[in-house]
């Protein structure tokens, strides 16, 4: 960084605050067998790149059943002509990463079947799935029709996903509160076991955080989790700033404990 600011500082200061309020939180492992067995969320954001490239961002995140198996977040590397083509280009690495998982199963003796790409975006899935759309992506490194190859001969196979279904997003760009938490529990990120308290009943209580904030909330909001640690009531969440949110925030609550 060769031109640090006063909002650099503050979006570090954010990061760290985030990783501080988010130390119970794990990777949870479990099983799905309704899940399939091997899939692959996908997305990008076109051009996101600041610098004169214009390079777009893609994210995958892999599943065996329903568990996060591998995630991904990198800028492609050529330049992408169009939001489709951007598209494509993920998908096929996408394509590249089920396939690892599925030869690795397939080494000790797994038969998982067809593997599922979830893309997000219409036109590639069509591109991908039709030889006569080839024309429109010519242009393109051969080593990115490796999906199409790999899908005509059965190996792999790619179904569209709403926007807000599609758990690779957070993985391109930064994302608001509702998607960041519809992310985290979609991946499996959940607060270690054996942390989380009952909920309590809706009580107006006393808020205060770090910046002399102080506010009035009220704890019965559903999907958060509630701890108590040394006296104190915590909850996972997130707390007004200026200019945004600030996620994952201790909120310490201070009164109506003898309630509990």
């Amino acid at each position: 960084m060769t031109q640090p600011s006063k909002e650099h500082y503050n979006a570090a200061q954010k990061v760290l605050q985030y990783l501080d309020g988010t130390q119970d939180v794990h990777l949870r492992y479990g099983g799905d067998k309704e899940q399939d067995f091997l899939m692959v969320h996908s997305d990008t954001n076109w051009a996101s790149d600041a610098t004169a490239q214009r390079r777009s961002s893609s994210g995958s995140a892999v599943f065996v059943h329903g568990n996060l198996a591998a995630w991904k977040s990198a800028l492609q590397c050529c330049t992408a002509l169009s939001a489709v083509e951007a598209e494509f280009v993920v998908a096929t690495e996408a394509a590249q990463e089920v396939l690892f998982f599925r030869h690795l199963f397939k080494a000790i003796g797994i038969d998982i079947g067809t593997p599922t790409i979830f893309s997000d975006n219409t036109g590639a899935i069509q591109v991908s799935k039709d030889p006569a759309q080839h024309w429109k992506l010519k242009h393109i490194d051969t080593k990115y029709h490796f999906i199409r190859d790999n899908m005509q001969d059965g190996k792999v196979k790619i179904k569209y996903i709403g926007t807000k279904d599609n758990l690779a997003d957070i993985f391109t760009k930064p994302v608001g509160k509702e998607v960041l938490q519809h992310a985290r529990q979609g991946l499996g990120l959940t607060p270690q076991q054996g942390t989380v308290a009952q909920q309590f009943p809706a009580s107006p209580l006393r808020e205060t955080v770090e910046g002399d904030i102080t506010m009035v909330g009220d704890v019965s909001e559903p999907n958060r989790a509630y701890r108590v640690h040394g006296g104190q009531v915590t909850i996972d969440g997130t707390k007004p700033h200026v200019g945004g949110y600030t996620c994952g925030m201790h909120r310490r609550y201070h009164d109506n404990l003898g309630a509990m």
